[in-house]
């Protein structure tokens, strides 16, 4: 597995959680190599397994339940930055799990 060291420390937690998830999800491997200018190149693409690591990545990285319990007492940004994540990806996870409307009932 190799991070990018330019990308944002949010962006590394969800690269290597996404490539922790195919290892979870025991996909079969994608077969890569290196050009003749020594750049990574992959030789095939699995949607399937790329969008069920997608998903569970995120669940990883943002449970339902640190979403119940910081949306309380956190607006997205600051909650996103506590869990390591993207404001996008918290964002996700808010408006996939439904916690909005779970937290309005016990209001």
């Amino acid at each position: 597995m190799i991070l990018n060291p330019s990308h944002s420390a949010a962006r590394k937690n969800s690269d290597l959680a996404h490539e922790l998830s195919h290892i979870i999800l025991e996909h079969k491997p994608t077969q890569a190599f290196f050009g003749p200018d020594k750049t990574l190149m992959i030789r095939e693409f699995d949607r399937v397994q790329e969008a069920e690591a997608e998903c569970l990545s995120s669940v990883l990285l943002v449970p339902r339940e640190a979403l119940l319990a910081l949306l309380p007492v956190s607006d997205d940004e600051v909650a996103a930055q506590q869990l390591g994540v993207s404001t996008q990806m918290f964002r996700m996870r808010r408006n996939v799990t439904g916690v909005d409307r779970q937290l309005a009932r016990r209001w």
